[in-house]
């Protein structure tokens, strides 16, 4: 009797382990998704009028190739509209004039001599530098499905990071299981980037009844936090060169 009692307490103490031990895991997995959500926007949807909504149809087998591609395609886009010459004007009839109209203009006097023409006077401004024309490129991989769309964030500093206030923002379609996004001419500085996968285009990161996400998501620098959101110091980086790739990998639970 006292061998099956002695039998009897282990198992249950295994179980009590066991069931602790998943207690233990759902919690830490709620946390971590619950914290790390801070910086994907998941308490508030982004504010589409800042999201680009960019689609393409090129090969993402080689990403280089296809962000040249998605530069080219958007130069061909932003350059100025060229107003075609008319090849065969009509010539502008001169004014006809009757033989009494007509005058013969006399020498001028000296006093009407005309004198030598004047140079405009010399511009004292400097000339302007040519806009920079530079490209942050946004690479994001390992996503599960090709469905629906990848919801990029940028972010230019700690206070717009920690409330969830992305300077720019881009959509594009999932292929071969990268997302692209190109933006143009964005300022040299310091950003940070956040992303994930929009199956509903809800731009909202969505929740299991757990809070642990349901989309793949990510940060740029790969960074996570630990019992809390990756810092703005951990996702940050320099942008200041004329083309900058920045690949992250999607994150799934």
């Amino acid at each position: 009797m006292s061998m099956n009692l002695n039998r009897a307490r282990s198992v249950l103490t295994s179980l009590s382990w066991v069931f602790c031990a998943v207690g233990l895991e759902v919690f830490l997995a709620s946390s971590l998704a619950c914290c790390f959500l801070s910086g994907c926007g998941s308490e508030k949807p982004m504010d589409s009028s800042i999201v680009e909504k960019q689609s393409n149809n090129y090969d993402y087998t080689h990403t280089d190739e296809a962000v040249e591609n998605i530069i080219k395609e958007l130069e061909r886009k932003t350059e100025p509209s060229v107003v075609p010459e008319d090849e065969n004007p009509s010539p502008t009839p001169a004014p006809s004039q009757s033989p009494e109209s007509v005058s013969i203009n006399p020498s001028p006097t000296p006093e009407e001599a005309p004198g030598p023409a004047s140079s405009p006077a010399p511009s004292l401004l400097p000339p302007l530098p040519p806009s920079p024309k530079n490209y942050l490129v946004l690479v994001a991989t390992n996503f599960k499905t090709d469905d629906d769309w990848a919801l990029f964030a940028v972010f230019k500093n700690k206070n717009d990071f920690d409330n969830k206030l992305p300077t720019k923002g881009g959509e594009t379609q999932i292929r071969q299981g990268k997302a692209i996004v190109v933006f143009s001419e964005i300022p040299w500085g310091v950003y940070g980037v956040s992303f994930f996968h929009d199956k509903n285009q809800n731009y909202i990161l969505d929740l299991n009844f757990l809070g642990i996400p349901k989309e793949g998501f990510g940060f740029s620098n790969n960074a996570m936090g630990t019992f809390g959101p990756p810092d703005f110091e951990d996702i940050s980086f320099e942008f200041k060169t004329a083309k900058k790739i920045i690949e992250m990998k999607t994150r799934h639970f």
